[in-house]
This record gives structure tokens, C-alpha cells and sequence, in this order.
């Protein structure tokens, strides 16, 4: 029976071993989903700095796209606005036009003739 024996050793020798690879298995499981949850949580709250840095980002976008769209409204408005004073002439405009001017006396021989 010694024989017997022996196979039984070996049986419970391997059946420690099962137990203890299992008992191992779970405790690597327990380990991986620790890193896992614990990169998870990283990556959440880089996602939310991210996330509030986009935010900020669009609102200077839409302030200055609304300043521009603006100003461009004013010019448009300025451009269309026959309400508004015509741009008054220069100086030398004004002496110009203040000048009587009349054309050539042809029989004038002071006046050259083409």
C-alpha cells in the first residue's frame, strides 16, 4: 500500500500547489484592478483639466469673435449710414473751388491755339 501512499502525497502535494497558484491568481487580480482603478482615476482627472481648459479656451474664442464681429458691425453700420456728415474737403480744395475759373477766349492771342 505504499504505493497507495505515495500517489496520495502526490496528490496532496499537487493540491497545495492548485490552492496556492489560485490564492496567488486572486491576489494578482486583486493587485491589476488596484492599478487599473488607480490609472482610471488619473486619467478622470486629467480629463477634467483638459475639459475646463477647453472651456476656458472656447469662451476667450467666442468674447473675441463676438468683439470682432462687432466692430465689423460698426463699420458696416458707419459705411451705410447716410444720416452721417459727408467728409468735409481739405483746404486746398476749398481755395480751388473758390477760384471762378472760365474757359479760353478764342480770340484772345494772349491764349495759345492748338
Amino acid at each position: 500500500m505504499s504505493m497507495f501512499d505515495d500517489l496520495d502525497e502526490k496528490a496532496k502535494a499537487l493540491a497545495a500547489k492548485a490552492k496556492a497558484a489560485l490564492e496567488n491568481r486572486e491576489e494578482l487580480l486583486t493587485k491589476a484592478k488596484a492599478r487599473m482603478d488607480e490609472a482610471i482615476a488619473d486619467a478622470k482627472e486629467e480629463l477634467a483639466e483638459f475639459q475646463e481648459e477647453a472651456r476656458e479656451e472656447i469662451q476667450e474664442f467666442r468674447e473675441k469673435a463676438r468683439e470682432g464681429f462687432q466692430e465689423a458691425r460698426e463699420k458696416v453700420a458707419d459705411f451705410l449710414d447716410t444720416d452721417a456728415p459727408a467728409p468735409q474737403p481739405s483746404a486746398a480744395a476749398d481755395a480751388s473751388a473758390a477760384e471762378p475759373t472760365t474757359p479760353p477766349d478764342p480770340t484772345d492771342p494772349a491764349t495759345p491755339s492748338s
